[in-house]
């Protein structure tokens, strides 16, 4: 919801604060919700798209009240003018002014195509041949999202990812019993996910040298891509490691007791 309050703010050139976005309520909206990097390529270019459209209603409103034409009213940080005079309305006094306290504009966007993010990750892991255990020692990414609307909203989406994908990579697995098939992995007493100590610092860096074609942002997902990256550059980094000791192919997760057993099983 921020970066939605912040597309709305920049448009009317008014503080985010200023801006209330309602979700969940089926009496002004219709949809199925947000998943697989949609909520800013399709409700984020709805919202951009309507707020333009929302403003040139309020122009109208605003020529109509100063009894002016519109092609003479301009528009700055939340107030009308017109050109070449004086006269002036505020933007929340002009919707005050209405008998519903309200300029409505209704606007219904639709995307046609998707977004294709890319992306190159780096991952460097030390392993204890003693244990097994593996420890990420550093992390870096670079992900072309196209254009970033709020920077670190993105940072944090992109190390979300890279925590689950680590946790992908070498530590979570779902077990079941095998002769009654009750699962056994029920809760975090059992299923292992990463801790803070886990993990690296993990650099993150965007590059938006070529915006997405397929929506008025210019914007690509971002919600999967450290999920998506993460796990192969963890899983390889390892292998690279071991194949140093003729090991080339491991099953994940990769568990220090399977590191140590593929150990033992090259020295026997």
């Amino acid at each position: 919801m921020t970066s939605f309050a912040q597309m709305v703010a920049a448009t009317f050139e008014v503080e985010p604060s200023r801006i209330v976005v309602v979700t969940g309520d089926t009496d002004r909206a219709r949809g199925f919700g947000s998943f697989g990097s949609r909520s800013l390529i399709v409700g984020g270019s709805a919202i951009v798209v309507g707020a333009r459209e929302a403003l040139a209603s309020c122009k109208a409103a605003a020529a109509d009240y100063l009894e002016a034409a519109v092609e003479d009213i301009a528009y700055e940080a939340g107030r009308f003018r017109i050109v070449g005079t004086d006269r002036s309305v505020d933007l929340f006094d002009l919707a005050a002014e209405r008998n519903e306290k309200a300029i409505a504009s209704r606007h219904t966007g639709e995307i046609t195509s998707g977004s294709w993010p890319n992306g190159a990750y780096v991952c460097e892991v030390e392993i204890d041949p003693e244990t097994g255990a593996v420890s990420i020692a550093s992390f870096t990414c670079v992900d072309d999202v196209g254009v970033v609307v709020n920077p670190m909203i993105v940072e944090g989406q992109v190390q979300g990812g890279v925590a689950q994908g680590i946790g992908q990579a070498l530590m979570e697995q779902v077990i079941y019993e095998r002769s009654s098939g009750q699962l056994l992995t029920a809760s975090l007493q059992d299923y292992c996910m990463p801790r803070a100590d886990d993990l690296p610092m993990i650099d993150c860096h965007t590059d938006e040298r070529w915006p997405c074609l397929t929506n008025p942002l210019g914007s690509k997902g971002v919600g999967e891509s450290g999920t998506v990256g993460a796990t192969p550059a963890v899983a390889s980094a390892v292998l690279d490691a071991l194949r140093q000791v003729g090991i080339s192919d491991i099953e994940m997760p990769i568990t220090p007791h399977r590191i140590w057993q593929a150990l033992q099983d090259r020295t026997v």
